[in-house]
């Protein structure tokens, strides 16, 4: 923009400047009135202009020839950053699906089909390639596509409750605190899920400890938001105040206090007891 300003102001003065140079030297004789005067004006104008108005629109073509190679990068980086996103997005999926079994029965509670923990090495392999895969494609994303960085921190963040609550569930839960379930080492043959993959899947399924919860920005409620709670929630404002937090425990020194008012102001009398002797 500044240099589209400039390239302004440069013709503009291209164009004053000689036609001042001609006033400030020529003023002391009347306007001509005569067509070959007139003539010999025209053509020291177009001797002086010429030459520079043509090389300011040369700029000006350079100018606009950057221009569109620039938007064109900018929209060939923002169709990468969102073939990033994509595949970083489907790779979690895959991964997610690679790891169970859908059963034939269904869950009661939402109809969807039951899953299963997988006990097959190469389903943990493949789903640890693919957690990799998306968090180094996803790398690729530019820190100018924000959007889409921030929805893939939500992604990433959705299926790592999904692994969580895969390995959290009762059944799975009692599976993953027996040795057998990762494989025998004592069984020369058996099908042994492999260390790294283990490793890759249950970091990933963890909270990330530079991670910062974005619920902890979010403030608890104040005296005043609990007494101006709608009716239809007085159990939400029940439970606040039920949690004492805002009727804070005496301190010893406040207790002490209490004490002695209670004595008339005269420090109760403590009785000692025996020292002991040794035998």
């Amino acid at each position: 923009m500044k240099l589209i300003i400039s390239l302004i102001v440069a013709a503009f003065l291209a164009c004053v400047v000689p036609v001042g140079l001609w006033v400030s030297n020529f003023k002391h004789l009347p306007l001509a009135s005569s067509s070959g005067e007139w003539s010999n004006f025209g053509s020291y104008l177009g001797g002086v202009l010429s030459p520079v108005l043509a090389f300011l629109s040369f700029i000006g073509l350079l100018l606009a020839f950057h221009t569109q190679r620039k938007e064109a990068a900018r929209l060939k980086d923002e169709g990468d950053d969102l073939n990033y996103f994509n595949h970083s997005v489907k790779s979690l999926e895959r991964a997610f699906e690679a790891l169970v079994t859908r059963s034939s029965r269904y869950n009661g509670d939402n109809g969807l089909p039951l899953v299963q923990l997988s006990t097959d090495r190469l389903a943990w392999l493949n789903c640890a390639r693919l957690i990799l895969s998306a968090k180094a494609v996803a790398k690729q994303i530019s820190q100018t596509s924000a959007g889409l960085l921030a929805l893939y921190e939500g992604e990433e963040e959705y299926w790592r409750h999904q692994f969580y609550e895969l390995f959290h569930e009762e059944k799975t839960f009692s599976m993953l605190l027996q040795p057998n379930f990762f494989g025998n080492p004592g069984i020369l043959g058996g099908a042994q899920l492999e260390e790294r993959s283990i490793r890759v899947i249950f970091e990933f399924s963890d909270w990330p400890e530079d991670k910062v919860d974005p619920i902890d920005a979010v403030p608890l409620y104040s005296l005043d938001e609990l007494s101006k709670m709608k009716a239809s929630m007085s159990g939400v404002r029940e439970y606040v105040l039920a949690k004492g937090r805002f009727n804070p425990k005496p301190t010893e020194s406040s207790s002490a206090a209490e004490a002695l008012a209670s004595a008339g102001g005269q420090a109760p009398e403590i009785e000692l007891a025996p020292r002991q002797r040794k035998p």
